[in-house]
């Protein structure tokens, strides 16, 4: 640990102090990456992935201090591209496509197990929820479903009246 430690004093010591460019190669590919960081993502994925973009940046930074480097280099952004990439499908694999909202997750799951047929609101109130959310709650995470692309309602002609149904999409 100790020769660890001296090692890294060592990297440090000679760091240049103020701002930190990146040379042009690493502004090249910072440009072509930006917008793939900075895209919204939805649900716990958003959340545990937001500000990707500056992490990317502080990763590079240390790894370019480390190296004892003036500027971040290309070769320091993509190594922090790599482990921001690597992140983000760990949290992919952990959370899968969880939003976060459990009465939404918990109709989406069960929409995508009874696909193609789809379920009514009756049926997703009374038979999914029990009766045991208030039809407010239901309606935000129906909203939330459809605003994120993941179910859609369509209405469905019935003996009586229209049905609304709802689909995974």
């Amino acid at each position: 640990m100790q020769d660890l430690g001296r090692r890294l004093a060592a990297a440090i010591e000679p760091a240049p102090f103020g701002a930190v460019e990146m040379d042009e190669a690493a502004k090249n590919l910072w440009a072509d990456k930006y917008e793939e960081l900075t895209a919204d993502r939805p649900g716990m994925f958003g959340s545990l992935t937001a500000r990707s973009e500056a992490q990317t940046v502080r990763l590079a930074l240390i790894y370019a201090l480390l190296d004892q480097s003036e500027k971040i280099g290309k070769a320091h952004l993509e190594a922090a591209l790599d482990l921001v990439r690597y992140q983000a499908e760990s949290v992919r694999f952990i959370f899968g496509d969880a939003l976060g909202d459990p009465i939404a997750d918990r109709i989406l799951a069960e929409l995508r197990r009874i696909a193609p047929e789809g379920m009514s609101r009756w049926n997703i109130c009374n038979e999914l929820l029990g009766r045991n959310q208030s039809a407010s709650r239901i309606a935000l995470a129906l909203s939330l479903l459809a605003k994120l692309g993941l179910a859609r309602s369509q209405q469905q002609p019935s003996a009586t009246r229209p049905v609304g149904m709802w689909f995974a999409c």
